[in-house]
């Protein structure tokens, strides 16, 4: 009586050789990306560039509670505009951008 059993250690694959591959400069067609429907069909976003003088830096720090889906959503966001850009991208600079949009999107700028 001989019982079929998978091995318990078997060849693992890594988990890079599912990601697809980076974008190039040049804007590619959906056929020429290999990945997920999902992920083609997706548009990139034009994102808002903080608005900062070059020798303004991120200075104070400020310690907010979030909820965790949205830390989880600004995590993924991070990482997916690390991606697509190629460039290290920061949570702090999309906080930044984030809190001036809103700023002016709601008119609450203190007139100069």
């Amino acid at each position: 009586m001989s019982v079929d059993r998978k091995p318990a250690i078997s060849s693992r694959r890594h988990p890079g050789e599912d990601l697809p591959e980076r974008p190039s400069g040049a804007p590619a067609t959906q056929s020429a990306a290999p990945g997920p429907a999902s992920v083609q069909a997706r548009e990139p976003q034009p994102t808002a560039t903080p608005v900062e003088e070059p020798s303004e830096k991120f200075s104070d720090q400020l310690n907010t509670k979030m909820r965790p889906s949205t830390r989880t959503a600004l995590y993924e966001a991070v990482s997916v505009q690390q991606f697509i850009t190629g460039t290290r991208s920061s949570i702090q600079g999309i906080i930044d951008a984030a809190v001036l949009e809103y700023i002016d999107n709601h008119n609450l700028r203190r007139p100069s």
